[in-house]
C-alpha cells in the first residue's frame, strides 16, 4: 500500500484502514529527494519518513523503501552537479 505521510498523520480513519489492512507499506512521496531536501545543499527534512516508519514499526508492518534518487524527482541545485566528487560531497 502506498502512503501519505500528511493523511497518516491527520485522518485517523486512513491510518487505521492502512494499519489493519495491510501488512506492508511503502511511502508515495516521502522518500523521493525533494520531499527531503527541498532547500539546498545540507537542508533535509526526514520528518514525514521517520513518521511512515515510526507508523509501520508501531503497526508491525513492512517498509519497503525506494526511489530516493530519480530523474523527474531531483532538487534543480542537484541535477547541475556534473562531478561525481560534487554530487557525493552535496549529499552527505
Amino acid at each position: 500500500m502506498a502512503v501519505d505521510a500528511n493523511a497518516l498523520q491527520n485522518d485517523a480513519a486512513y491510518a487505521n484502514t492502512v494499519a489493519s489492512q495491510f501488512n506492508a507499506i511503502v511511502p508515495e512521496n516521502a522518500g523521493k529527494m525533494p520531499m527531503i531536501n527541498n532547500g539546498g545543499p545540507g537542508q533535509y527534512n526526514y520528518a514525514p519518513m521517520d513518521f511512515i516508519s515510526d507508523f509501520a514499526k508501531k503497526n508491525s508492518l513492512k517498509l519497503h523503501y525506494h526511489t530516493l534518487c530519480w530523474h523527474q524527482g531531483m532538487p534543480d541545485w542537484l541535477n547541475g552537479i556534473n562531478d561525481a566528487g560534487q554530487f557525493q560531497s552535496a549529499v552527505k
